[in-house]
C-alpha cells in the first residue's frame, strides 16, 4: 500500500504551479506558484512528486502511473506511463503518450488531477490552478513575433468598437491614403488617378479599352449588330455572317456548315433534305412513311416491300415486283439464324457424317463425302489415258526436289516459302533430307537440318555436287496416322 504522495511541482512547459491538496489516507506538501516565462505549449505538462509506502519509506524502483483531469465527475484527459521512482523522488511528463489537448481548459471552470499508481487510486483528487489554463493561453500570450497570422484570429472578432475611431466624424469611411488606413469622407479621394495600365490606356478618371486579356482590339468603326471576332491578331467588329443573319440579339440560322436553307414554312413531321445545292424542308417520303419519330419502312431500294405479318425464321425474298417474306428453301432448311445446307444448285447432299479429309463425291444421285482416293489419270502419247497410282503412307507427307553444288566443303539449301507454308517443320516433326551424290569423287558429307533448311557439310575443298529430296508433314494434318475406318465407308 501507497501511504504518501507529495505533489512537488505541476509545469506546462517552463511555468510552474505548486499546489496544496490534503486527504485521509495522504499528507502532502503546501507549496507556491510562480511563472517563470511564457513559450510556445507542446502539449505537456511536467509533474514531480514524493512517492512513500504505507509505512512512510520512500519508494524505489519502477512503478505503473495513471494520470487523469477531470472536470468534475467526467474524465477530461488521461494517459498511463512507467515512471521511474528513487528515493521516493520521480518526475514525468505528462502528454508525451497522449499530447494534452488546450482545449479541456476552460475559463471560470475548475479541473482537478487525479492519480492511480500500481492500481491504487491516491485521493483526493489534486485541483488545476493557474498551470492549465497558462498552458491554453500559450498561443496568445506569447510575444507577438512576427505577428498574429489570419487563421489566429476567429472571424468576427474585430468589432467597430476595436477599431480606432481618432480623426473619425460621422459619414466618414476608411480609406488608403497610400501608406496606411484613415478615416475620411466618403467623397473624399475620388476615382482613381495617374496613368492607366494593361488592357487600359490612358489615364484617370477616362481610360480606354484597349485590349482584351492582353489582345489587341481594332480601332475600327463598329456598325449596328457588329460583333467582336478574333481575328489573326486582333479583336475586331465584324458583321454577323455566314450561316446566321441579324443582329446578336436576334439571329436566324440560314444555312448549315455554309450550305443555305430554304426559306419556306415547314409541315409537322417534314425534315431537311439536301437537294443539289441547299438544304430543302420535305415531307418523308420514299421507303419511309410516317412522322420521323415513328418512321415505317415501306420499301427497299424504290421496291415497295409486301405489308403482310412474317413467320418466325422466314426472309424476306423478291417475287415479280415487291419483296415479300418467304420460308428458306431450295439448298437451305431452317432458320435465317440457323441455316442448314441440304444441297448445291439444286442436288442434294447426303446427310451422313464425314470423316477429316473427306471430299464430296457425285454418287448415286447425290453429293456424298468420301476419303480421297490415292493416284490420278495421265494421258500418254502412245498408250492413251492411264492411271498412275500414288505411294501409300501411314502418316501424310509432302516432297520437295533439287541440286546442291559444294563450295569449298560445305553448302546451304534454303527451302522454296511455298513449300514451308504447307509442311510443317519443328522439333517435333522434323523434316527428312536425303542426298544422292552426281558428281566429283565419292564423298561422305553430314547434313544439319534446321526449320527453314539445311547444310552439308563434306570435305574441305571438296566441290562436289549432289540431288536432294526433302520429306515433311502435311500441316495441319501432321498428327493423322492410320485413321480408324468405319464400317460400310
Amino acid at each position: 500500500m501507497f501511504k504518501k504522495i507529495f505533489v512537488l511541482a505541476v509545469l506546462a512547459v517552463t511555468p510552474v504551479w505548486v499546489w496544496p491538496a490534503e486527504s485521509s489516507a495522504l499528507d502532502q506538501s503546501i507549496g507556491t506558484v510562480q511563472i517563470e516565462k511564457s513559450d510556445p505549449v507542446p502539449g505537456r505538462m511536467n509533474l514531480q512528486g514524493y512517492l512513500t509506502d504505507d509505512q512512510g519509506n520512500p519508494v524505489n524502483g519502477v512503478r505503473s502511473m495513471v494520470f487523469k483531469i477531470y472536470a468534475g465527475a467526467n474524465i477530461q484527459w488521461q494517459e498511463a506511463q512507467a515512471c521511474t521512482v528513487g528515493a521516493g523522488l520521480f518526475s514525468v511528463s505528462m502528454g508525451a503518450v497522449n499530447p494534452i489537448p488546450d482545449s479541456i481548459f476552460v475559463s471560470g471552470e475548475s479541473r482537478e488531477l487525479e492519480l492511480v499508481v500500481e492500481g491504487q487510486t491516491l485521493s483526493p483528487r489534486v485541483e488545476i490552478t493557474n498551470t492549465g489554463f497558462a498552458f491554453r493561453a500559450g498561443s496568445v500570450d506569447r510575444p507577438i513575433q512576427p505577428g498574429i497570422s489570419d487563421n489566429e484570429i476567429a472571424n468576427g472578432a474585430v468589432t467597430m468598437s476595436k477599431i480606432n475611431g481618432a480623426g473619425a466624424m460621422t459619414g466618414y469611411v476608411i480609406k488608403w491614403n497610400g501608406s496606411a488606413w484613415q478615416p475620411r469622407p466618403d467623397s473624399a479621394g475620388g476615382p482613381p488617378v495617374g496613368q492607366a495600365g494593361g488592357d487600359l490606356y490612358g489615364t484617370y478618371p477616362n481610360p480606354t479599352v484597349v485590349k482584351l486579356r492582353g489582345r489587341t482590339i481594332s480601332t475600327t468603326t463598329p456598325y449596328t449588330g457588329d460583333v467582336l471576332a478574333y481575328e489573326s491578331s486582333q479583336w475586331k467588329p465584324l458583321e454577323l455572317d455566314g450561316d446566321v443573319e441579324g443582329e446578336i440579339d436576334d439571329m436566324e440560322v440560314v444555312g448549315l456548315k455554309g450550305r443555305a436553307i430554304e426559306n419556306v414554312t415547314p409541315y409537322t413531321n417534314d425534315m431537311l433534305v439536301y437537294k443539289s445545292s441547299r438544304w430543302e424542308i420535305e415531307e418523308p417520303d420514299g421507303d419511309v412513311d410516317g412522322p420521323i419519330d415513328d418512321l415505317t419502312v415501306t420499301g427497299l431500294q424504290g421496291r415497295p416491300v409486301y405489308n403482310g405479318y412474317p413467320s418466325t425464321g422466314e426472309v424476306l425474298t423478291w417475287a415479280s415486283s415487291r419483296w415479300e417474306p418467304r420460308e428458306p428453301g431450295g439448298d437451305i432448311d431452317g432458320y435465317i439464324y440457323d441455316v442448314d445446307v441440304v444441297g448445291l444448285q439444286g442436288q442434294p447432299v447426303s446427310s451422313s457424317s464425314p470423316n477429316s479429309g473427306d471430299l464430296l463425291t457425285w454418287s448415286s444421285g447425290r453429293w456424298t463425302p468420301r476419303s480421297l482416293e490415292l493416284g490420278t489419270v495421265a494421258d500418254t502419247r502412245s498408250y492413251g489415258r492411264r492411271r498412275l497410282h500414288g505411294v501409300q503412307s501411314p502418316e501424310v507427307w509432302c516432297e520437295d526436289f533439287g541440286s546442291v553444288l559444294l563450295a569449298d566443303g560445305t553448302a546451304r539449301v534454303e527451302l522454296d516459302p511455298i513449300f514451308l507454308e504447307t509442311v510443317i517443320i519443328n522439333q517435333d516433326n522434323p523434316m527428312h533430307v536425303f542426298l544422292q551424290q552426281c558428281s566429283g569423287e565419292p564423298v561422305s558429307v553430314v547434313v544439319n537440318k534446321g526449320t527453314t533448311g539445311f547444310e552439308v557439310i563434306g570435305p574441305a575443298r571438296c566441290d562436289a555436287e549432289f540431288d536432294f529430296r526433302v520429306v515433311a508433314k502435311r500441316a495441319g494434318l501432321e498428327d493423322n496416322r492410320l485413321e480408324r475406318v468405319r464400317q460400310g465407308e
